[in-house]
């Protein structure tokens, strides 16, 4: 018989037993080799001679795949479970971002409610104007500070001791886009502006086409807004009495 045959033959066994073993060692080292043999189904000695020589029995070297096989389906569960792991930790992730937006806007929401209590307490306590204390109940409106361009059954009761200054401005209101820019519109829009002045900047009221009672800031933009429309306005009326004065001077009084 060839011994250099049957040299490369067991060379070509070891070869591929070289991975079983160094399984057969770890679980050697790790249980023993007594339980390890227990776990494979071989006795100790076949264990022993294994390691010695580095040669596997065809039954060992079954057992051995066997564990490999198993060892190889668990490590792709664990995979596969750890990539559903990491699906899951992502979801809860974006999860939390969307709550996290969700609880923002609704802090934000909560914020504005709570600002819009604390200033109808504040102007029904009366702190926005001589207003407050005439303020009631009112069918008609939601907020007691809103001022509507056409009058409500309950203005009297509501606007009490303002109500003649909400009449006028929704008269010089309406003149005012009635005539414009006549002088006479000229005339109704400084009176109108006036007016608006009066009944943001001293008696706190919202007027149209505010929904909701200004804050103390939007009301300072507004009034900053009617103090130069009142300016310019005024200008423009200066403007038109002159060029109405030059007309009738040039025309003998005859337009």
């Amino acid at each position: 018989m060839d011994t250099t045959s049957n040299d490369a033959q067991s060379g070509d066994v070891k070869d591929e037993d070289a991975p079983l073993l160094v399984l057969l060692r770890a679980l050697a080292e790790e249980q023993g080799r007594g339980k390890a043999a227990d776990r494979l189904g071989v006795d100790r000695k076949t264990i022993w001679r294994a390691l010695d020589a580095g040669r596997l029995t065809p039954r060992l070297r079954d057992a051995l795949e066997q564990e490999q096989a198993a060892a190889a389906r668990e490590a792709a569960g664990s995979d596969q479970l750890e990539r559903r792991l990491g699906a899951l930790e992502q979801r809860l992730q974006d999860v939390e971002q969307q709550l996290a937006g969700v609880l923002s806007g609704l802090g934000e929401e909560l914020a504005g409610l709570r600002e819009r209590v604390e200033t109808l307490g504040w102007s029904q306590a009366g702190a926005s104007g001589p207003l407050g204390a005439s303020v009631g109940a009112s069918l008609h409106r939601s907020y007691p500070e809103l001022v509507t361009a056409e009058p409500l059954p309950d203005d009297e009761q509501v606007l009490g001791q303002v109500l003649p200054l909400v009449a006028e401005w929704r008269e010089q209101q309406a003149r005012f886009e009635r005539a414009w820019p006549a002088v006479e519109g000229l005339e109704a829009e400084v009176r109108m502006l006036a007016l608006e002045l009066a009944l943001i900047g001293e008696h706190g009221l919202t007027l149209p086409p505010g929904k909701l009672p200004w804050r103390w800031d939007l009301r300072e933009r507004e009034l900053q807004q009617r103090r130069r429309r009142l300016a310019a306005a005024g200008r423009r009326l200066r403007r038109a009495r002159w060029r109405s004065l030059m007309v009738r001077a040039l025309t003998g009084g005859r337009r």
